[in-house]
C-alpha cells in the first residue's frame, strides 16, 4: 500500500517531533515513502549521503513511526536514494 498524503505528513510531522527540526531538515528533507508492503517501509532520499545517515542512525525510529500511522506492522525499512531502481522480487 502506498501511504496517502496525509500519512506521508504524519510521518513528517512525528519524526520532526521526535529528532527537532535542524536533524529532521537536514536528513529527511525531500524525503518520500513510497511503499508499505509484507512489513517492509520503501523511502526515498535525496542523495546516497542522506541515505547513509538515515541508514545509520534512524531505521528503528523510521520503523516505529511508520507502525504508528500506517497501522500494520514494519520490521524492515528499505532505504534507496532518488533515480535507483528497486529490483523485483
Amino acid at each position: 500500500m502506498a501511504p496517502t498524503l496525509i500519512q506521508q505528513f504524519a510521518m513528517q510531522a512525528k519524526l520532526n517531533m521526535y529528532l527537532g527540526a535542524s536533524a529532521f531538515d537536514r536528513i529527511f528533507l525531500g524525503a518520500e515513502f513510497t511503499e508499505a508492503k509484507n512489513g517492509i517501509l520503501y523511502l526515498r532520499v535525496r542523495s546516497e549521503f542522506h541515505l547513509s545517515q538515515l541508514r545509520r542512525e534512524h531505521v528503528t525510529l523510521l520503523a516505529v513511526v511508520a507502525e504508528d500511522i500506517l497501522g500494520e506492522p514494519i520490521g524492515f525499512v528499505d532505504v534507496l536514494p532518488r533515480g535507483a531502481i528497486r529490483p523485483s522480487i
